[in-house]
């Protein structure tokens, strides 16, 4: 590229077109001075105006920049290369915009996979169990995880939802080794001799509970559903949370550097 081989073809395709220098510089909003300065070889068009500088004297900007115009061959070339490049840039952006999707994934991961379980099995007040039957369903079905709090049975009150062993044995407040954690809802409560007695039953049952609920068994209240993605890695990886965690992290480092790396390309190639 040549700033004499341009000025001297911007004056041609000037002339050609029987344009003077003032009349050429009013439609592309610039002084005749500068359309002066740019024929004599003493500098070149800015960047932003090429495209409107080009376009008046029916040139594109590539022959505008090399100074001559350029043959049917070649510019069978330049549209090669230049879908090419279009096809390249397509796919980088379509590359980008899932490399920030998986990172928006792993962000909502690392939070609900680790991060909110964790914070449970730290907590003296609250915990976490697994729904092992549909008997609450369809609010809880089973392979959900959900929250309860540490509660007196004395502050249960009807349709509250409450977490307690359940045996299915003839020992239903006593240890045994069938027994489960169960979620149900209170229908009923009686009040036995100060002893209160809950009489309970699934929302997907037709019957109630055969055992009522009483301070032996009772656990704590429902609270509320851990969310999909918490209960999943609480389902399935219960046994590795540290290795997730590192994984996971390793990961949002790494997609925000391919992202740092392009944001900075992005920008040095605006600058300049």
């Amino acid at each position: 590229m040549s700033q004499e081989n341009t000025g001297r073809f911007i004056k041609e395709l000037r002339t050609a077109k029987k344009l003077t220098q003032l009349e050429l510089a009013e439609k592309i909003g610039v002084t005749d001075r500068a359309i002066s300065k740019w024929e004599n070889g003493r500098g070149l068009p800015d960047i932003s105006l090429l495209v409107p500088l080009a376009k008046e004297l029916n040139v594109s900007v590539l022959e505008l920049l090399n100074g001559k115009r350029i043959s049917d061959n070649d510019k069978a070339v330049i549209d090669i290369i230049q879908k090419k490049e279009s096809i390249i840039k397509r796919w980088k952006n379509l590359f980008l915009v899932l490399i920030n999707i998986i990172l928006v994934c792993m962000i909502m991961i690392l939070i609900y996979g680790y991060f909110v379980p964790k914070k449970y099995e730290n907590s003296k007040t609250q915990h976490v169990i697994g729904i092992l039957s549909d008997s609450m369903s369809p609010l809880l079905n089973a392979g959900d995880y959900i929250v309860y709090d540490n509660a007196n049975i004395n502050s249960i009150k009807e349709n509250d939802f409450i977490v307690f062993t359940y045996a299915f044995d003839n020992r239903p407040n006593e240890l045994s080794d069938d027994k489960i954690v169960t979620v149900h809802r209170v229908v009923k409560i009686i009040d036995d001799n100060n002893e209160v007695n809950l009489i309970t039953r699934g929302d997907n049952n037709s019957e109630n509970d055969k055992y009522h609920v009483t301070k032996e068994n009772f656990i704590g209240k429902y609270n509320h559903k851990l969310p999909i993605i918490s209960s999943f890695f609480k389902r399935n990886f219960t046994k590795f949370p540290t290795l997730i965690f590192l994984f996971d992290l390793l990961g949002i480092i790494g997609i925000l550097l391919v992202d740092s790396v392009n944001i900075y390309t992005h920008f040095n190639k605006i600058k300049h």
